[in-house]
């Protein structure tokens, strides 16, 4: 139960409207499900094409490579939604959207592939992936993810533009019921 103090705690986004703290849990409960979803469906396939290849040269990474990519999923969803509130990110957000979405985009792949890294050290210190591919495999990774992750912010950052929702009812809704 949510003591009564809390419902009338109220915050101001960053688009200058105001939640109550109820409403904005449940706005960035929405936004970290569909960015996990999103992330849950990507990160494994770049998971099975790295496998893939490592499995030519006699490593067998499958048993973790699924479970450690639905769990960088579940955190860099929260990353995101935490990170695109952050100065930085936004530095961008007055230029054209493609302008934005690319630093976005180019941003958070830096920051996933530092992560990856220390991740791979530290959950893989027999085997060093990069012995089987130096520098291709990071170079190759890093470009997915930056596809990925410009995919992503393009969809979220023209939805913002369009009105909250607008997106969502064009791609996913019947033409008639969109335009209405």
């Amino acid at each position: 139960m949510i003591p009564t103090g809390l419902v009338r705690y109220y915050i101001v986004s960053t688009h200058g409207t105001t939640l109550s703290l109820v409403d904005t849990i449940k706005k960035e409960a929405r936004e970290i499900a569909g960015i996990i979803l999103y992330l849950g469906f990507w990160l494994p396939i770049l998971a099975t094409m790295k496998c893939l290849i490592l499995l030519d040269y006699g490593i067998n990474e499958f048993k973790n490579a699924y479970i450690t990519a639905f769990i960088s999923a579940l955190l860099l969803a929260k990353v995101i939604v935490i990170g695109q509130n952050l100065k930085i990110t936004n530095r961008m957000r007055h230029k054209p959207l493609f302008w934005s979405c690319l630093y976005k985009a180019a941003f958070f792949t830096v920051i996933t592939t530092i992560g990856h890294r220390i991740e791979e050290h530290f959950t893989h210190p027999k085997v060093d992936p990069n012995q089987v591919f130096p520098l291709a495999g990071t170079v190759c990774h890093a470009i997915a993810l930056f596809g990925i992750f410009f995919a992503l912010f393009a969809y979220r950052d023209l939805d913002e533009q369009l009105g909250a929702g607008t997106l969502k009812k064009i791609f996913f809704k019947p033409r008639e019921a969109a335009n209405s």
